[in-house]
Formats: structure tokens, sequence, C-alpha cells
């Protein structure tokens, strides 16, 4: 008894001569002819395998193989107990399997004898003589049942597998060769300036340099002003009046001479914003040609102040200007000023 058969599939075989009838057919020789009866014994050759307790092939009661013929050479082994039966255009053959006796895939130490089939390189061979050690595919001691079938089409391209995890980080390769330079960027932004660095040694002396052009010549401290030339200080006049109406004179020195002398006709107060003869600022002190103009900066308890250069001598009038201040109230008073004079 067989202990596997496939049910499904087709195969094909070198089919002898049989007596084919409805039900059953019988091998028409004998004896030597054994060998046909066995080629049809193709079940053998089938791809998958059931289990023997699934399958009644022979069957259990009369020890009879049944399988379904087609006249192109097919052979198709069923198990009739279990109810399967030949289809449209396939002959049913049925022959018993007494005399022969399957022994599985061939192996070179296992001794076989006359009628045992095996399997050997996807093909079916049946022991024509008994043997140990000589390979099926040996004509004198072996025949061929079913030659191995034609490889199948390529299956459908089954459903791609889960990724599998990463491997290990490959060693690193050698440096390739340089690139072409790329295209130069854009000049970035200039970046903050760097701390200073130490101070460096001092580099050796210069060569002295020619000398330069002699200036045009100076003006002496007692030589008179020129025309145009502005002359320009500050003064500032404090005193502690004992009653209102205090009075206090005090003499400004120009720190320089006039070409003519200085009237106190010629004095002008700016006490706010330049007026028409004074256009000048404390900031920057100007006066028109033959004027004296006074620029305060601060005064407190003042009621009036004159210049006074009339009561003075000629020579005095050329180096400076005299100032008179009227205290309002008794108690401190005074003022700060900037004055400039120009010459004319």
């Amino acid at each position: 008894m067989l202990a596997s058969i496939d049910r499904g599939p087709v195969v094909m075989f070198r089919v002898f001569s049989f007596r084919v009838t409805a039900e059953r057919s019988e091998p028409v020789r004998r004896a030597r002819r054994r060998v046909g009866v066995l080629a049809a014994f193709g079940l053998v050759a089938s791809a998958a395998a059931v289990g023997a307790a699934s399958a009644a092939i022979p069957n259990s009661s009369t020890g009879v193989i049944s399988a379904c013929y087609r006249t192109n050479g097919s052979l198709r082994i069923i198990d009739r107990q279990a109810r399967a039966a030949c289809v449209t255009g396939e002959r049913l053959l049925e022959w018993s399997s007494s005399s022969v006796r399957y022994r599985g895939a061939w192996g070179a130490t296992v001794a076989y004898r006359s009628n045992d089939i095996v399997t050997f390189g996807g093909s079916a061979y049946l022991a024509k003589l008994n043997s140990r050690g000589i390979r099926p595919t040996s004509v004198a001691q072996w025949g061929l049942l079913a030659p191995k079938g034609a490889t199948g089409a390529t299956g459908a391209t089954g459903a791609a597998g889960a990724t599998g995890a990463t491997g290990a980080a490959g060693a690193v390769g050698p440096a390739g060769t340089s690139g072409p330079a790329g295209a130069a960027g854009t000049t970035g932004a200039t970046g903050p300036a760097g701390v200073d660095g130490p101070i460096g040694t001092a580099g050796p002396a210069g060569a002295i340099g020619l000398q330069g052009a002699a200036g045009p010549a100076g003006r002496g401290v007692l030589e008179p002003l020129r025309p145009g030339e502005t002359v320009i200080g500050a003064y500032s006049v404090l005193g502690n009046a004992t009653a209102a109406s205090y009075a206090l004179s005090d003499w400004i020195s120009l720190g320089t001479v006039t070409a003519s002398p200085i009237e106190a006709s010629d004095a002008a107060y700016d006490l706010v914003t330049p007026g028409e003869t004074c256009t000048g600022t404390i900031q920057a002190p100007t006066a028109p040609p033959g004027k004296l103009c006074i620029y305060l900066t601060t005064s407190y308890n003042v009621q009036s102040r004159t210049p006074a250069n009339k009561i003075m001598s000629d020579p005095g009038k050329r180096r400076g200007f005299g100032l008179s201040l009227t205290a309002s109230l008794a108690g401190q008073f005074g003022e700060n000023a900037v004055w400039a004079y120009t010459e004319p």
C-alpha cells in the first residue's frame, strides 16, 4: 500500500497497451509486459502528498488502484473508495497493487527487489532486478515510470514582506575624488568686532622729515587788533549788597590791545535772544565791527548794569571795558556772561 498520494495534479506517463472497459481494464501483456502495467502506476510521481490516513489508495477492501486516463497519455490517480470519479474526456483504468511496492526516495544503502518503485531526481523508476547501490538511471537495473515534469509557469509575485531590521553600519569606504568647486556663495553678514589684540612692540623710529615752510608772522601781545579781528572772553562779577541799589563796579580785561578805544555806547546786551546788533549765542559769541556784545549766562539779584568805560583813561579803553552792577535787594548779587569784540 502506498504511503502518500496526490489526488489533484495530472501526471504524464508512458502507457503500454491496455484493454479498456467502462469500469475496469486489465493489462494485455503479462510477465515481461508487466512493466507496461507498472508504467501506468504513475501515482508515485505525484508532487504534493496527503497523509495515508486520509486516502484509500489502493482500495482498502480490494487492493485495486484506480486512475483516469486521457488519450494524450496523462494518468490521474483517484480514490474511488472516497467516491472520486473520472470526468468527461477521461477513461477509468484499474489494476491490482499486489505486484508492486512503493519504496519512496531511492537510497544508496537500501536493498531493492524487482517491481520496487522509487523516486529519484524528480522522476519515478521501477526496479527490473534486485539491486543495492545502483542508481535508478541505470537502464539495465531500472525502468523509467514517470519522467520529471516540466518546470511550471512562474507564479504571481507574492506580497512584499515586512521591512527587515536595519543592518549594522558598513565600513567606511575610501574617500572619493574631489568634486568641482561650487559656485561662490553670497557674502555673509559682517560679524561682531573681535577683541583688541595686544599692543605690538614699537617699530624703529622713522627718518626725520623735511622742515616745513615758515608760517606767517604772528602778532605780538601788545600789537593792536587788525581790522575785522574778533576777540572773545568771559567774566564773572559777584558782590554782597548791604542794601538795595547797592552798586558794584569792575573792569574786564580783553587780554590784548584794541586799535580804537571802546566807548560805553559801543556795548550792547543780549539777555535772551540775539538782537539786531548782537547776533551770536552763548555757545558762539560774535560782534559786529566796533561793537562789544555781552551774552549773559546767569544773573541774580541784579537791578541794572551799565558799561563804565568813559570814566577810564584812553589806554584803559583799549585794553578792556568797565562794568557797573546795581543790586535789587541787600545780599549777594552778580552775573556771569561771555563777550565778543570785533575791531572796526
